[in-house]
């Protein structure tokens, strides 16, 4: 970006406008400011992106058992990455500090169960989308609930801090109880211990709670729609052009299918909108 910046008299005159047509040449040869400091720039010197997963958030991205970070968008990163020839690091965030930790230039960009929204996007921007999902509920089974209008309070829904689910749920059930949590799995503990009585959230993560666990059991209708976009910061579209490319090339090339096969256990059911070469 371009920065908004008598004998005697004669001779002073003259010399100032040398030196201003100095300054403007000078300004006017520099390259503008976005191209020069964009994150895909330094990455590329680095060697290395510096990626903000959650460690909660199945099968997006989360610990496995050896405390490795694993999951779908785990997985696509690292392809990402090699198509770059830079390795990659990850950084844990929490739904709460995801848009912080990114605004203050601790990480390159976010991953991972991040629904695009206005607000949101009125700070940071968003790749195109590239998973869809919807917001339901997680019970016990055997608890009679089977939608939002049977969590009038005093029975409790839990939700994690930072995440959209909590006013959502609100817009379906005005007369409910909200118990939030830093992490999932703290709220599914809550959930099995009796001390909420239905956890809310984007189906996909959900299932992947009631898979793991008999016990549970997701039940309502889809309350939202969930269009998963990842994350950057505003005004460098180098950077995100690059992802939407690197996105649109693994469509192409069969790497998010084969990706989405072996993380959801089926081909994707969507159609990617294609772009023209």
């Amino acid at each position: 970006m371009a920065r908004r910046f008598g004998q005697a008299r004669s001779g002073l005159v003259g010399r100032t406008a040398i030196a201003i047509s100095v300054l403007l040449g000078a300004v006017l040869a520099t390259p503008p400011l976005a191209h020069a400091d964009s994150t895909l720039d330094a990455i590329t010197a680095r060697g290395k992106i510096l990626l903000g997963v959650k460690t909660d958030y199945p099968p997006f991205a989360y610990l496995d058992a050896d405390q490795h970070f694993t999951g779908f968008d785990v997985e696509l990163w690292h392809e990402f990455a090699k198509s770059l020839n830079v390795t990659l690091e990850f950084v844990p965030i929490t739904s709460q500090s995801r848009i912080p930790t990114l605004l203050s230039g601790a990480i390159d960009a976010v991953s991972g169960g991040t629904t695009h929204t206005i607000a949101r996007n009125r700070t940071i921007d968003y790749s195109v989308t590239y998973f869809v999902t919807g917001q339901r509920l997680l019970v016990k089974k055997g608890s009679g609930i089977k939608s939002a209008k049977d969590l009038v309070a005093p029975r409790a829904t839990a939700v994690t801090q930072g995440a959209d689910s909590g006013p959502n749920f609100l817009k379906f059930q005005s007369d409910g109880k909200l118990v939030t949590f830093q992490e999932y799995p703290q709220a599914v503990l809550a959930l099995k211990q009796g001390k909420v009585d239905a956890v809310t959230s984007d189906d996909v993560l959900l299932q992947q709670f009631a898979r793991n666990d008999p016990e549970l059991e997701v039940v309502g209708d889809y309350m939202t729609r969930e269009p998963y976009g990842m994350l950057m910061r505003q005004d460098d579209s180098k950077w995100r052009n690059w992802i939407n490319f690197a996105i649109e090339g693994a469509w192409k090339d069969g790497t998010y299918a084969r990706l989405y096969r072996k993380w959801f256990g089926k081909d994707p059911d969507f159609q990617f909108d294609v772009w023209q070469d």
